[in-house]
């Protein structure tokens, strides 16, 4: 980012010498000039127009500078500015950028320049840029902005909104009138003199040009083929086929098949448990995604709140949302936050639970179309009211995947790897079979692969040469060694977080410091 910071003062500095000057004996003398005698300042002797100044170096700090008035920095700035740039004003530069932070749903295009103004008089900020040929203002503040037109009459702007303005108009902000009007383009210095310039073009620049390759790459699609969707799916999820059938059969058929209830409130939660990354999350989005149906995951700490009674109506409100967005699924993770089993000792969290269980009960008394599904790593620490029939009754174990499902989920996270023609599928799998890889380790794993082979091709070492070119990943491929460094590597750190590692003798120096 190049910021330029100009300063609103000019200062000039002056170095004189002063010498005793004598006339011909033959004239008459003029007066000497005693430099130590002299006064501070500068002056200019009118009556013999000879400089008096002692030999100090004088720098004239503060003098009066010529100011412009804010209207005319506006309007001469809008013959500057292009779309996507920001004019700036405000008091501070610091309390503008925040003001503009908070604001941000109000530009709508990147932002590639910012030319700020600093003026005392005003009490907040306001934002100016440029549509094409458009003029507009942006009210960052509180406060309404006020938009006078040619024919005097009024119109207002709240926070955040933003107003086009006319040759003509006015913007009134508290007692700053800004006409709208043409003004001749300012040189650049005098510009400088009341902006500080901020230019972000070469930052933005290849954000934008990577932005535009993805979208004309969504539209690059074949005659005939779908496009990629980003969605996970439960073709996505590997090795858990039992809890896909139990989900689709408790929560995706009733919302797609209503029908199949026949009038009976069928149970609309289920309760994932297992230990981490095993794939709790992608199921219960996968679920969603199958179904259609709107989708909010939180974390169930999320709605916890410091203050009393907080708390509950933040669930009450999520609620409120869900029943007004039918059918519905509602996904929390972490659940045993906030439902152990009750004992008195948490008088609050007691009444987080007792808020959700009765927020529960409505739905299935309403028949709401508000589906619940809670992950949970210690099933066991949950509260009895929680995991009855009617709540989370309906229990899915979701496991560490066999021999079978850790294939499964192998084949889902290489499928966009180019594999060597050599690759041995059945060793790398006993191997993560072996090793108790969850879902998510496999996935980790796949990726560690992908980049050992990379480094195996030198890639990146031609990338930090600049040698480096897009013909150098077609050859690639991933073979098996490089799985096996990837798996040896996931093994030592496991080990090493768990305390497992090797261990030496007091004494011991690491080869390292030899």
């Amino acid at each position: 980012m190049k910021v330029t910071n100009i300063n609103n003062t000019l200062t000039y500095a002056a170095n004189y010498s002063a010498k005793q000057r004598t006339t011909n004996n033959n004239k008459t003398s003029m007066m000497s000039v005693n430099v130590s005698n002299n006064m501070s300042n500068p002056l200019v002797d009118k009556n013999y127009a000879a400089l008096q100044i002692n030999r100090k170096n004088v720098a004239f700090r503060g003098l009066p500078v010529p100011t412009k008035p804010l209207s005319e920095k506006v309007n001469s700035l809008f013959n500057v500015v292009r779309s996507n740039d920001v004019i700036l004003a405000g008091p501070s530069f610091d309390n503008s950028i925040k003001a503009m932070k908070k604001n941000l749903d109000s530009f709508k295009t990147v932002i590639k320049r910012v030319f700020f103004i600093e003026d005392k008089s005003l009490e907040r900020s306001v934002a100016f840029k440029k549509n094409l040929e458009d003029k507009e203002v942006v009210n960052l503040s509180d406060k309404p902005i006020m938009i006078q037109d040619s024919k005097k009459q009024l119109g207002f702007i709240r926070k955040g909104e933003t107003g086009f303005l006319l040759d003509g108009d006015t913007v009134k902000i508290d007692k700053n009138e800004i006409p709208i009007k043409n003004q001749e383009t300012i040189s650049l210095p005098v510009k400088d003199n009341f902006t500080y310039f901020v230019d972000f073009d070469k930052e933005v620049e290849p954000t934008i040009k990577q932005l535009n390759k993805r979208s004309i790459e969504k539209m690059e699609v074949k005659k005939g083929e779908k496009a990629v969707s980003n969605k996970i799916m439960f073709s996505d999820v590997g090795g858990q086929d039992e809890a896909i059938k139990e989900l689709k059969k408790n929560i995706l058929y009733p919302i797609k098949y209503p029908e199949i209830k026949s009038g009976h409130n069928m149970n609309k939660s289920a309760l994932l448990y297992g230990p981490p990354g095993t794939g709790k999350s992608l199921l219960a989005e996968a679920c969603a995604n199958e179904s259609g149906a709107w989708y909010k995951k939180i974390n169930a700490s999320e709605l916890e709140s410091k203050y009393v009674g907080e708390s509950e109506k933040n669930w009450r409100d999520l609620f409120n949302v869900a029943r007004n967005n039918q059918p519905a699924i509602i996904f929390v993770d972490e659940f045993d936050a906030i439902a152990k089993q009750r004992g008195g000792q948490d008088v609050y969290g007691d009444k987080t639970l007792n808020t959700v269980l009765g927020l529960m009960s409505d739905v299935e008394k309403n028949g709401d179309e508000i589906y619940m599904i809670a992950a949970t790593n210690n099933r066991a620490s949950l509260d009895k009211a929680a995991t009855r029939s009617g709540r989370f009754g309906v229990a899915i174990e979701v496991g560490a995947p066999d021999l079978k499902g850790t294939k499964q989920i192998l084949g889902i996270h290489t499928k966009h790897q180019p594999l060597d023609k050599e690759f041995k599928t059945d060793a790398v799998v006993e191997r993560l079979h072996k090793e108790k890889a969850t879902g998510a380790d496999i996935a980790s794993i796949s990726e560690s692969a992908r980049n050992n082979a990379l480094e195996r091709e030198h890639i990146y070492e031609k990338m930090e040469n600049g040698t480096y070119t897009p013909n150098d990943m077609k050859n690639l491929t991933v073979k098996t060694e490089d799985f096996e460094k990837a798996i040896d590597k996931f093994v030592e750190t496991r080990n090493s977080k768990s305390g497992n590692g090797p261990k030496h003798p007091i004494g011991y120096r690491s080869p390292m410091y030899e």
